[in-house]
């Protein structure tokens, strides 16, 4: 762990009830009482806004409906767990892929399991027969497409998930899941989190000290900014847009929610209000990605790392917010020009190329974060635990937004997403 974990909150505070509500949710779904939040969680402690969030994406990810029950044995739905596992797996996520492959096949050994993680993150593994099932296969394969390369998602996959049984709604509700898992995959890797539960995970080691890609063969392995988008996906966009909003079932309630919060209502959560479960989660993490939530992360850098996630995915979604955001921060576009096309370097300050290259390895392989890494960072940058955290959390959000955009084709809103001041 690069970071110093505060387990001790406030009594009475909104962290501490945070806290409580997070224990009764895994007691809930682990059927038996739960003392600690899992580990993955310790970085968020440090900035409690950051913990809030992971309360509501376990709630969202713990939630079940009507639309696809439990059967009456009493089996499982895996959905949420083997979209987790894909997600976290294809970006190099050891420590979460390894919880979620104890979980999911227990009897394996370690090297069976290790035998999955590079499965998992291998770019042309289709994962055939990784389970006997042909809606999570299809299911998993679409998660890890998520992870390692959205924008090349078309209206085939969306009909391969069709076939796989898949409603609207639960397309929707996957590939919301497979985002926030995405976020929580790159915070955990960029955060060095490899703690051990005794008695539940085998004694953990980075995916560095076993890789055949050591030598950078995976430099761009969630995400290759170079890369061009097909004229014939870009059309696409439209087309795919119609066919969502065919067959919408979420709640009047649902965007009136939305409509309060910010006075209209974007494309991104018309969209995903097909699954609205996820609403209050995307509401508060969009709030929270407006602006720095600690007075160490500099709204510059804020600034800089939210434009380079969007340009690094070419996200249009995103574009003309985070422009605008480098304009306004510099009151002019000089800082617009330098991040953009590298031309008069002497616009960026040491600082501003510390945040350029850390965002850029969170983008592109976030599990090779070092402890070397962060500390050579945080020494330039003059951040403690909470403005680091504050930092890869801003990272994570918005490459988690960006992919869930791009999976999904939403069309640019033609206005800046932003909040309002209160």
């Amino acid at each position: 762990m690069y970071l110093t974990p505060n387990f001790h909150p406030k009594a009475g505070s909104g962290y501490a009830r945070d806290y409580a509500a997070l224990l009764d949710l895994y007691s809930t779904n682990f059927g038996q009482s739960v003392e600690r939040p899992v580990a993955t969680y310790w970085p968020h402690t440090i900035v409690p806004v950051y913990f809030r969030l992971k309360l509501l994406d376990a709630r969202a990810f713990s939630h079940r409906d009507s639309d696809n029950p439990a059967p009456d044995d009493g089996a499982q739905d895996y959905t949420p767990l083997l979209t987790n596992l894909a997600c976290a797996g294809a970006m190099s996520a050891y420590w979460p892929t390894i919880v979620m492959c104890q979980m999911l096949f227990p009897r394996l050994t370690a090297e069976e399991l290790f035998g999955i993680c590079e499965r998992l993150r291998a770019p042309e593994d289709d994962l055939a027969g990784l389970v006997d099932d042909a809606r999570y296969s299809a299911i998993m394969r679409w998660a890890k497409r998520i992870a390692q390369n959205p924008k090349v998602i078309s209206k085939k996959d969306f009909a391969e998930l069709g076939k796989a049984g898949l409603s609207t709604r639960e397309i929707v509700r996957v590939t919301q899941t497979a985002a926030v898992q995405a976020h929580f995959a790159m915070a955990c890797s960029a955060a060095g989190v490899e703690a051990v539960i005794d008695g539940f995970l085998l004694p953990v080691k980075k995916f560095v000290d076993l890789d055949p890609f050591v030598d950078g063969a995976d430099d761009k392995l969630t995400c290759s900014p170079e890369s061009e988008v097909s004229a014939s996906l870009q059309n696409d966009s439209n087309e795919l847009i119609s066919f969502l909003s065919d067959d919408r079932t979420c709640e009047t309630a649902c965007l009136d929610l939305v409509r309060k919060e910010l006075g209209w209502l974007p494309n991104l959560l018309n969209v995903t209000c097909h699954s609205p479960e996820y609403i209050e989660r995307h509401l508060y993490a969009l709030s929270v990605l407006d602006k720095p939530q600690t007075s160490e992360f500099h709204p510059r850098h804020h600034s800089i790392a939210r434009y380079l996630v969007t340009r690094f995915h070419q996200c249009a979604y995103f574009s003309a917010t985070t422009e605008q955001n480098l304009i306004d921060v510099d009151q002019g576009s000089a800082l617009l020009l330098a991040v953009t096309t590298g031309h008069k370097r002497d616009a960026l300050s040491e600082q501003d190329s510390v945040v350029s290259a850390l965002t850029k390895r969170l983008v592109c392989n976030a599990y090779r974060t070092k402890a070397e890494d962060v500390e050579m960072a945080r020494s330039i940058m003059g951040w403690s635990d909470a403005g680091y955290v504050d930092f890869i959390n801003t990272v994570a959000i918005q490459d988690s937004f960006c992919r869930l955009a791009l999976a999904l084709h939403v069309v640019p809103d033609g206005r800046l997403l932003r909040f309002p001041e209160r």
